[in-house]
Formats: structure tokens, sequence, C-alpha cells
């Protein structure tokens, strides 16, 4: 077997081997006078890697890419810009290495240790991370387009301005993590744990968060059109200005919620828990909200019009204007704040059929003034 030493520069990354009957062992050094010095005898002043058994170090003249690196100690390594295209770096401890700028594209890094190291601007395009720990990692503007993260850990990660573009996520845990500005579109999150993520600005349109948690967790003015959301948790989340144009959000958790003036024009909230929600100017037309619960929801200047209100229960909402109500679909089976409200929306209404009605158009507007028919809940 072979004792090992990597010299890794920024410029010019190189292995060098040296005969041993220990097994193979790496070794990081980088010198910052002579690049390509290495030292004889016990090696370098840094930490030792632990053994990785049959390892084989190659040297590229093209850098590290397709080494096998598998199980490797590199906690603290400077691996600066260094081109890691294809590497199997799988199970190995990256703890607090320093990654900035490297090329990492379709690396197997799957049950690898990358707490607290710096993936600055690094392409991790099409890696494979399966159950890999990234806890506190930086991953500010790296690209992981295409890369696939089922059950990695992320907690407390920043992955602001990062490229997640259709990457893979199942089951991933992104609890407190940072996606400021982060393009996430067609990305897949299902199931994914994101409490008290800050996602403000983000995009993530077309993607793949039913089942995910995002409880507490901020989305103001972020792109989420189209995106899958069907049995999200979303409680005490806030998503101010935040355009949910024609999502799924069925059977999602929405309580105490704060979406003022979001727009979910076109979506469907078929039996989602909005209770207590705050929707004041939100944009609701057209949005299916059948069986949903609005008990306690603040509509005070929310567009409601030909929303489908059909069995939705809006007993303790407040802010309902009927001249936002044109349009509107409901049943005898949805509920209204008050037997008087009920009457009048039913006074401007047309039977659509047995049960079914449907809120007049113009001559309401013209008829109603623009007082709340329900005063707005007291927060």
């Amino acid at each position: 077997m072979a004792q090992v030493w990597a010299v890794l520069t920024r410029a010019h990354p190189v292995f060098a081997v040296s005969p041993s009957t220990s097994g193979a062992r790496l070794w990081p050094t980088l010198n910052r006078t002579n690049p390509a010095f290495l030292r004889a005898g016990r090696g370098p002043s840094y930490i030792p890697l632990r053994t990785v058994g049959r390892a084989r170090a190659r040297r590229r003249t093209g850098g590290l890419s397709s080494t096998a690196l598998s199980g490797a100690d590199l906690r603290g390594t400077i691996l600066v810009r260094a081109p890691l295209d294809g590497a199997d770096l799988s199970g190995a401890d990256l703890t607090g290495a320093d990654l900035t700028g490297a090329t990492l594209i379709r690396a197997d890094l799957n049950g690898a240790d990358l707490s607290w190291a710096d993936l600055t601007g690094a392409d991790l395009n099409g890696a494979t991370l399966v159950r890999a720990t990234l806890a506190d990692a930086t991953l500010n503007g790296a690209d992981l387009s295409g890369a696939t993260l089922n059950g990695a850990l992320l907690i407390r990660a920043d992955l602001c301005s990062a490229k997640l573009n259709y990457a893979t996520l199942n089951g991933a845990t992104l609890n407190g993590a940072l996606l400021i500005g982060t393009d996430a579109t067609g990305a897949d999150l299902h199931s994914a744990t994101l409490i008290r993520a800050d996602l403000t600005s983000a995009t993530l349109s077309s993607a793949d968060l039913s089942g995910a948690d995002l409880h507490s967790a901020t989305l103001n003015g972020a792109d989420l059109r189209g995106v899958d959301l069907h049995s999200a948790t979303l409680s005490k989340a806030t998503l101010q200005y935040t355009d949910l144009i024609g999502a799924d959000l069925r059977s999602a958790k929405l309580a105490e919620a704060d979406l003022r003036s979001v727009d979910l024009s076109g979506a469907d909230l078929s039996g989602a828990d909005l209770r207590s929600a705050t929707l004041i100017g939100a944009d609701l037309r057209s949005a299916m909200l059948v069986g949903a619960d609005l008990d306690g929801v603040d509509l005070s200047d929310a567009d409601l019009s030909d929303a489908d209100l059909r069995s939705a229960d809006l007993s303790g909402a407040g802010g309902l204007m009927l001249r936002r109500l044109i349009g509107v679909l409901w049943s005898d089976t949805t509920r209204w704040p008050s037997t008087g409200l009920r009457t009048t929306v039913l006074e401007n209404s047309e039977a659509v059929e047995s049960g079914l009605y449907r809120v007049r158009g113009e001559e309401v507007e013209m008829s109603v003034d623009q007082t709340p028919l329900v005063p707005a809940p007291r927060l």
C-alpha cells in the first residue's frame, strides 16, 4: 500500500505518493511559498486523514476529478477552487473544509459530513448528497441545480442566492436555513422540513412542497406560482406579497399565517385550514375554497370575486364586503359569520341549482356600499 500526501493549491492540485506498508493514508498540505513542496518523513504538520482503505491516489494534470476519497477525513482541508468533478467523497468528513469556488459536478457526497464547510460559489450541479450533513454550512451562491439531497441535513445552512433548480430534496431538513433569493424552480421538496426557514424573495415556481413543514417560515415576496403545497404545514408562516397564483394548497395548514396582500388567484385551497389567518388585501379571485376553514380570518379588502366557497366555514371571519363577493359560488352548507349576513348574500344571489348559489354582479356592486358586512376580527 502507499502513504499519500495531497498537495492542494489553487493553481495546481497534485497527488504525491510515498511507499508504505501501513495502508493508504492521506495528508492535506498547502504551502503558500512553495505550493509543490511536500514534506517527507512524518508528513506535514496538519491533522492526518484517516485510512481510506485501498483508495488509490491518481496524479492528474486536470486536478482531482474522479478521485476516490470515499470515507476520507478531510476536516478543515483547504480545497479552494479545487476541481473535484465526479469525485467519490461518499462518507467523507469535510467538517469545516474550505471548498469556496470548488467544482463538484456530479460528485458523490452521499453520507458526507460538510458541517460548517464553506461552499460559497461552489458548483455542485448534478451532485449526489443523499443523507449528507450540511448543518451550518455556507452555500451562498452555490449551484446545486439537479443535485440530489434526499434526507440531507441542512439545519441553519446559508443557501442565499443559491441555485436549486430541479434539485431533489425529499425529506431534507432545512430548519432555520437561509434561502433568501434562492432559485429553486421545479425543485422537489416533498416532505421536507423548513421550520423557521427564511425564503424571502425565493423562487419556487412549480416546485413540489407537498407535505412539507414550513411552520413559522418567512416567504415574503417569494415566487410560488404553480407550486404544490398539498397537505403542507404553513401555520404561523409569513407570506406577505407572495405570489401563489394557481398554487395547490389543498388540505394545507395555514392557521394564523400572515397572508397580507398575497396573490392566491386561481389557487386551490380546498379543505385548507386558514383559521385566524390574516388575508388583508389578499387576491382570492377564482380561488377554490371548497370546505376550507376560514373561521376568524381577517378578509378586509380581500377580493373573493368568482371564488368557490361551497361548504366553506366563514364563521367568525371579518372584513367581508359584498362588492368583493361578486360571482362567488356558495352552497347551503357554506357557513357565514351571521344569519343576517347569509340573508343579505342570499338576497343578492341567484340559484344555480338546488342548494347552490352565485352572487350576482353589476347590480350588487352598484347597490351595496363599501362598508364591511362584518367587522374585521380584533387581533
